[in-house]
């Protein structure tokens, strides 16, 4: 079985040279890697240094397009793969040789379409393996998706979290949607319900640098608030009958929650923006609890945490405008 690994790159040259040449020593026999490299007017020296590090290595190729976006670069990298299995990584993280050996010997003996991985988080407070627990075994592909939605901790969106078999995404034309941010929360849903088999590997694939300071999906903006209570509320729609929905849409509805919590930062002309697609997912948050799966009510002790935190930004800015009135070398007690 061959895999092929599809990285994406933009604006990577503080870490690009030390990640790509991390994977590049990794036994990477049978293994495909192919690098997108999307450039905007002004490129950073990325495409350069990915050249200079693969420089002709076998089973790699190179593809340098306009920047249109992290799907655009996704969907370039699928239709460009060769192998039985593709693999989606981001730049600013690295692969874990133990995970990638245990992965290549699991497609020698398995043909599903999906494969799950664990991974290392790294973060300030501390190192860790996600979940940190052996897989328990699942009889069908709805237990499987009922244990993703409903007991692996956070980051099951993340495209890095599944090794899938290529065909099987070709076939049902699982491609990213172009111009939407935080894409990963509309494909991974849409792939896993396609999905007519799920397996599990236990030894971590990926390590995952959560938080650092050039994160895209640290950025806040507007857009991305729309666009996740958007596919939130289209993710209910179409998966909330499902036998797995239930659990489904309750994580959907945290992103949704986690978003909101940005919603307090905007320009009223923004807020205005925003508030057709958030009206519409509170609306189908009572819906549920009162017809359908009682979401909503499971849910909604998470509420409070966003009031207090819109309730401390607040005070923060009355804060800092005290202190400048005050004068900026007067002493300030907490």
């Amino acid at each position: 079985m061959k895999l092929s690994i599809i990285m994406t790159v933009y604006r990577a040259k503080p870490y690009i040279r030390r990640h790509l040449g991390q994977l590049l020593t990794h036994d990477l026999s049978d293994v495909q890697l192919i690098v997108v490299v999307s450039e905007d007017k002004k490129p950073d020296n990325s495409a350069q240094i990915c050249k200079e590090l693969l420089n002709g290595s076998e089973n790699t190729q190179i593809i340098i397009q306009p920047d249109e976006g992290l799907s655009i670069a996704r969907n370039t990298g699928l239709k460009a793969a060769t192998g039985d299995y593709v693999y989606f990584m981001d730049s600013d993280d690295v692969l874990l040789e133990e995970g990638l050996t245990e992965l290549k010997d699991t497609l020698l003996s398995t043909q599903t379409d999906v494969l799950v991985g664990k991974f290392v988080l790294f973060q300030s407070k501390g190192i860790g393996v996600w979940p940190d627990y052996t897989f328990p075994t699942v009889k069908s592909h709805n237990e499987a998706r009922k244990l993703i939605y409903g007991s692996l901790p956070d980051s099951i969106w993340n495209v890095w979290r599944y090794v899938c078999r290529r065909e099987f995404l070709l076939q049902h034309e699982i491609f990213f949607v172009p111009n939407l941010i935080c894409e990963d929360v509309e494909w991974t849903p849409r792939m896993l319900d396609a999905a007519k088999s799920i397996g599990f590997i236990e030894a971590p694939l990926y390590s995952y640098y959560y938080n650092h300071s050039l994160q895209l999906s640290k950025r806040i903006s507007p857009k991305r608030t729309l666009d996740i209570n958007q596919t939130v509320l289209d993710g209910i729609v179409k998966f909330k009958d499902r036998p797995y929905g239930e659990a489904l849409c309750r994580r959907l509805i945290r992103e949704s929650f986690y978003s909101i919590s940005d919603y307090c930062r905007f320009p009223a002309a923004e807020r205005k923006m925003l508030r057709r697609a958030i009206n519409a997912c509170e609306r189908h948050y009572h819906l549920s609890s009162d017809r359908r799966i009682w979401l909503y009510m499971k849910t909604r002790p998470v509420i409070p945490i966003y009031i207090w935190s819109a309730a401390l930004l607040a005070a923060k800015t009355i804060r800092g405008l005290m202190k400048r009135q005050l004068g900026a070398n007067k002493a300030w007690r907490t």
